[in-house]
């Protein structure tokens, strides 16, 4: 099999899907199915084995028993069933409605504990409320993805009469909240407005390396805004996914420069030494192209990456191989949320238009924004996702060909004429898609996803050099 997956043989994926298969229907509880999960990911991550069969039979396993526990009105049973929701969730494990039942309950539990519709208080019955449930409820519950406009309602309406800390200090870990818990080190990129600086924190009980980001202003809203949005983003992130950086706090101070206070913001997060583009400045001084095989694994790990991005209604909006970073242990990390959008806000503000701010980096822009900030207009009709995608596309690009890309979005191409020193006809195919010029007819990750998944399975090019 020439591609990069040759090395495993397809008898050796069936004999291992065949075991995980056999091990799910023999398994009888949540825990191991759950555990069977997990190892089917890590060879769905591994080998790029398709596990979709695989998480389809866990979900119809799982679904009996979290339907027969689902109308409880017992704290503990309930806590139980959002933690096993919560812990689907992040398994991409679908249990269809019965998530809405337990949710449902759960709410209903809260409101009917605290009397929240002075039903008790009106019969003339001793209402002992419990709030610290109530909290400990809507902690997971807010951690979930919920569809049902009523329901989220209902959610908002709870979450104003017992709300939940937004950023809880467990204790162990410690999150950072001063900068007395960093010992500083040396500066990795200083603007007037913003400083990245190597740093040291104790967490989980160790001395790690980290990374502080500092963004430093006289003053203003505007400024505040912007970081508690890519706080809030990053810790969304935070150890759901191999893809993104570890959160390990923030917090606000203030610094005099030139006899000027200025107000700081501050994120601490994990350290990466490296990134893409590090990666591919060092190929190309060295004259070494990327083999099909690492190609093949950069494409699918990024398109894989970025939806998972989409799956957290989060557009990165800023897709260049600066924000691609590369831990020592070779996995990849997507970086800089400062510009990103999250979708309830952008859906919210621009659905009816279809109109969007013009951000991001010129040379990386999709050509819808990068037209609208040539002429110098603020704002652009576009889909944030679709102009991700054009992104990435010119980011694997650059990864195959190493040619300077910077005016590549300018003016419409002859696709077939551009690309066709790609070497790779899989990834040929897929950037014809991913750099369409039209927005509406260009890929979704999703999509784009699922072709490159199909595609370097069957086969590389076999006559690549």
């Amino acid at each position: 099999m020439d591609s990069y997956l040759a090395e495993q043989s397809s008898q050796t994926y069936e004999r291992e899907i065949s075991k995980i298969s056999k091990a799910i229907n023999n398994a009888e509880t949540f825990e191991e199915w759950i555990q069977l999960a997990k190892q089917a990911k890590d060879y769905h991550y591994k080998y790029r084995i398709n596990i979709d069969e695989l998480i389809s039979l866990i979900s119809i396993k799982v679904r009996p028993g979290l339907y027969k526990n689902s109308i409880s009105d017992q704290k503990d049973q309930i806590l139980l069933n959002l933690q096993n929701l919560l812990e689907l969730q992040k398994l991409e494990i679908p249990v269809g409605e019965i998530k809405n039942v337990i949710i449902e309950y759960a709410l209903r539990w809260i409101e009917d504990v605290n009397d929240v519709k002075k039903i008790k208080a009106f019969k003339g019955e001793t209402v002992v409320q419990d709030p610290d449930t109530s909290r400990e409820i809507l902690k997971i519950i807010n951690q979930l993805e919920i569809a049902e406009e009523k329901t989220q309602e209902k959610l908002k309406k709870l979450n104003e009469l017992f709300p939940v800390p937004t950023e809880p200090v467990p204790n162990q870990p410690v999150y950072i909240t001063q900068r007395s818990q960093i010992i500083m080190g040396p500066p990795i990129f200083v603007r007037s407005e913003l400083n990245v600086n190597q740093c040291k924190i104790m967490w989980k009980g160790k001395q790690i390396a980290a990374v502080i980001k500092t963004y430093k202003e006289q003053g203003g809203y505007k400024s505040l805004k912007k970081f508690q949005k890519e706080v809030g983003i990053l810790h969304k992130l935070s150890g759901t996914s191999r893809f993104f950086l570890d959160f390990y706090g923030c917090f606000c101070d203030e610094v005099i420069e030139n006899n000027v206070i200025k107000y700081c913001s501050n994120i601490v997060m994990e350290y990466c030494q490296h990134s893409l583009s590090d990666l591919i400045k060092s190929r190309k001084d060295q004259n070494t192209k990327f083999t099909p095989e690492e190609l093949g694994s950069i494409a699918l790990d990024l398109l894989e990456a970025f939806q998972s991005l989409v799956n957290h209604k989060i557009y990165h909006q800023d897709i260049k191989p600066d924000n691609i970073l590369i831990t020592k242990d070779g996995q990849w990390k997507i970086a800089d949320f400062n510009v990103s959008g999250i979708r309830e806000t952008i859906e919210r503000t621009y659905s009816a238009t279809g109109v969007h701010d013009v951000i991001g980096t010129v040379g990386y822009m999709a050509p819808e924004l990068r037209k609208a900030y040539i002429n110098g207009e603020g704002k652009a009709k576009y889909r944030p996702e679709r102009a991700d995608v054009f992104s990435l596309g010119l980011v694997l690009y650059q990864c195959e060909t190493f040619d300077d890309i910077s005016r590549f979005n300018e003016n419409p191409i002859n696709r077939e004429k551009v690309l066709s020193n790609v070497r790779l006809p899989w990834l040929r195919e897929l950037l014809y898609d991913m750099l369409n010029f039209n927005y509406r007819e260009r890929l979704s990750f999703k999509r784009a996803l699922s072709k490159v998944m199909r595609d370097t399975t069957a086969t590389l090019d076999s006559n690549a050099t």
